[in-house]
């Protein structure tokens, strides 16, 4: 048989027998030689394993994954090799909650590489109150949370859009290509909230509009200054989210939970690369995900991260370098001089004060 009818019919034989993914080389002149690889292990396989055992500073832990050897690898992702844009994709009940909590749970272990994190919660605040209960108990000055306001959340993006083209001013000035630490973190917990949401009247409107806009820019132009924005949706499709083309085509890290439709799943990752790897997110189980990274691919597991994990964090409150923070006020302060406010509803003066700079 020639080799590639030969791996046509393996192909078929491994999917029909749920052998699971596995690696295939010729063989001197006329063999084959296969090597089978464990699947994702089973929630079973990771029960007795704690999350904070796989923390590594300046990393972000994904999950484990199956291997030619091992039964589970743990995989992880330099924080400075992370994309400034992520979307954690899948259907109600399939775990975007937990993976937030394992993504979460890195950051808060590397603390000392946050600027801001800023959480994004219009589902009532239940999400974000424990990262409110963080700031409140260690006042680290870092940790906002916004649940209900629009008019708050627009005068924050505002804040976020200035401090984004601040920092650009900053790198030029050091002759730098981008920040390495001090990170601005984004989290939307369903963003279709944010951006498929109707107007009532002109005022709600023009802080709509903006909100969008400043939306799209940090998706288009916050990697190079430090900013990691995540959302959560259940539908990656323009119609019935509201994201863009702009914001999908700039989502770089891409997480997706069980799925039940082709639509959904071609929405955020080709299917051949899946095909090809044996992996159908429609047959997920609790905690499975597949991620892409650009042209990387993981298919890994998390392990479960209790909604209370917080309770257990313990965070170092440093302050951020105050030779850093007094150079980029400066460029904040030029940015605000030019910068295009709606003045009945913010202003420069306002905006200041968020800042905590004084004229």
């Amino acid at each position: 048989m020639e080799y590639d009818k030969f791996l046509k019919q393996f192909d078929n034989m491994v999917q029909r027998n749920n052998m699971g993914s596995c690696e295939i080389k010729r063989f001197h002149k006329i063999g084959v030689k296969v090597r089978f690889k464990h699947p994702t292990p089973s929630i079973e396989e990771l029960k007795d394993l704690n999350t904070k055992d796989y923390m590594k500073p300046n990393h972000l832990f994904l999950g484990f994954k199956g291997g030619f050897k091992q039964k589970k690898i743990p995989q992880w992702v330099k924080l400075s090799d992370l994309p400034h844009s992520f979307a954690l994709l899948g259907t109600s009940g399939g775990g975007k909650s937990n993976t937030l909590n394992h993504i979460l749970f890195s950051i808060f272990y590397n603390f000392h590489s946050v600027y801001e994190l800023n959480f994004i919660d219009f589902k009532g605040g239940v999400e974000s109150q424990p990262y409110q209960d963080l700031e409140d108990k260690y006042k680290t000055g870092k940790i906002f949370t916004y649940t209900s306001s629009r008019l708050e959340l627009y005068k924050k993006l505002v804040r976020l859009d200035i401090m984004n083209k601040a920092r650009q001013k900053y790198l030029i000035s050091k002759k730098k290509k981008k920040f390495t630490s001090d990170y601005v973190y984004v989290f939307f917990d369903e963003i279709s909230e944010i951006l498929d949401y109707k107007t009532f009247d002109k005022t709600d409107k023009i802080i709509q509009d903006k909100t969008k806009e400043i939306i799209e820019s940090l998706f288009r132009t916050g990697r190079s200054s430090g900013f990691k924005l995540f959302y959560a949706t259940q539908i990656f499709t323009s119609v019935g989210s509201g994201i863009s083309n702009s914001i999908k085509n700039n989502t770089i890290f891409r997480i997706l939970h069980l799925t039940e439709s082709d639509e959904g799943i071609n929405s955020v990752i080709d299917k051949e690369p899946l095909e090809e790897r044996g992996i159908n997110p429609k047959e997920f189980k609790k905690g499975e995900v597949i991620i892409k990274n650009e042209n990387l691919y993981y298919n890994v597991r998390s392990l479960y991260v209790p909604d209370n994990f917080t309770k257990f964090i313990k965070i170092n409150p440093k302050k951020t370098d105050p030779t850093f923070k007094s150079e980029l006020d400066d460029f904040v302060k030029l940015i605000i001089e030019d910068y295009s406010f709606s003045s009945d509803i913010y202003d420069k003066e306002e905006c200041l004060i968020d800042f905590n700079i004084s004229e």
